[in-house]
């Protein structure tokens, strides 16, 4: 098993931003697995993508 400061230092540093994390992770290999939930799966770039929807869609109420 691979250490966690290991994994970390696989990735490039956030600049404290989530954008950043998200970005890092995607890098990689964007088709690869982000959250799976039963017979339902997001990849790195679905994810990334709907994030920066999210970010662009106006505030409601």
């Amino acid at each position: 098993m691979t250490a966690s400061m290991e994994v970390l230092a696989a990735y490039p540093a956030p600049g404290g931003a989530l954008r950043g994390v998200i970005a890092g992770r995607a890098r990689p290999d964007p088709g690869r697995p982000f959250l799976v939930c039963r017979d339902r799966a997001w990849s790195w770039c679905v994810f990334k993508t709907a994030a920066i929807a999210a970010r662009a869609a106006p505030a409601t109420a």
